[in-house]
């Protein structure tokens, strides 16, 4: 309960009086461990993947992402995708984050530097340009194709932006791979 009083600025009462509710509700679980008291996010509610969702999308994941990454204009989009986007991680997966634009490895963990501490994950970046990106998704990259055929969580750009951009990109790079000579 200390470490949520520190990292929610509530007070502990205040603390106690709300995991209390949400136990009675059952969306959290209880454990005690001598004179501790562990409290856990109880994933087999029916509501938990929708609460965790909202989650992540308002004050989570994505938004520290976003904090970190949105003023860098070199970056055309950026994406969780993996485990995190499948609603399927465990306590210790890493957080698997698209890069499309022109930015380097080194500038990227420049930016995202206390992130992963933040949100208590390690990041795993795969960065690409929009070229690099266009040519692997014409050529029918496996891995390409089974990030860009799941879920994904969008922290820059959506869905619907990068499928048009992708189309752009494709004619103005490889012209003759979408209209072939017959």
């Amino acid at each position: 309960m200390r470490e949520i009083t520190r990292l929610s600025g509530f007070s502990s009462r205040t603390v106690q009086q709300e995991l209390t509710k949400l136990s009675r509700l059952t969306l959290l679980t209880k454990r005690k461990d001598g004179n501790r008291v562990y409290y856990q996010a109880n994933e087999d509610h029916p509501l938990f993947s929708e609460i965790r969702n909202i989650v992540l999308k308002t004050n989570g994941l994505t938004d520290r992402l976003k904090q970190s990454l949105e003023n860098y204009s070199d970056i055309k989009f950026a994406f969780i995708f993996g485990s995190i986007a499948q609603s399927n991680e465990k306590a210790n997966s890493d957080l698997d984050l698209m890069i499309i634009g022109n930015i380097t490895l080194r500038k990227l963990t420049d930016l995202l530097l206390g992130v992963s501490d933040q949100i208590r994950r390690e990041i795993n970046p795969h960065i690409f340009t929009q070229e690099e990106f266009s040519k692997r998704k014409q050529d029918k990259d496996h891995f390409l194709d089974s990030v860009l055929n799941a879920p994904k969580l969008f922290i820059i750009g959506n869905e619907n932006e990068l499928k048009a951009d992708v189309t752009v990109w494709l004619k103005q790079k490889h012209p003759d791979l979408l209209n072939p000579v017959v």
